[in-house]
């Protein structure tokens, strides 16, 4: 995602900006409840055991890595796993911890913040 998208969800979710892989792009960090962090790329994302772990590039939750998709904990296929698709909003709020809800077509993610602010993202 360009830096300004990926400063505005940072905003929004209480996380950091972070460069993408090889600088082509950027991302958002954001530390879960538990410790876990989830680094979130507009094509998909990650999830690490640690702040640690993220930083030195290791521990990756294989599991967790991949396209809105796989994440989504959906059936796969049929639907696009765009940003703002079903897939994306199920595939965000299983990985911040939110709740995806459907706009008529749209779908948006609502969070609570640490700070128990709620944002929505589109």
């Amino acid at each position: 995602m360009t830096r300004k998208n990926a400063q505005a969800l940072a905003e929004a979710l209480g996380g950091t900006v972070i460069p993408g892989p090889a600088g082509r792009a950027y991302a958002v960090r954001l530390v879960r409840p538990d410790g876990s962090v989830v680094e979130v790329e507009e094509t998909g994302a990650c999830v690490w055991r640690s702040l640690a772990d993220a930083e030195r590039g290791l521990g990756r939750d294989v599991v967790a890595i991949g396209d809105w998709e796989s994440h989504s904990g959906l059936p796969e296929g049929g639907a696009s796993a765009a940003w703002g698709s079903l897939y994306w909003a199920h595939a965000l709020a299983k990985l911040i911890g939110g709740e995806p809800i459907g706009l008529g077509g749209r779908w948006v993610v609502e969070f609570t913040r640490p700070d128990g602010r709620i944002v929505v993202v589109p």
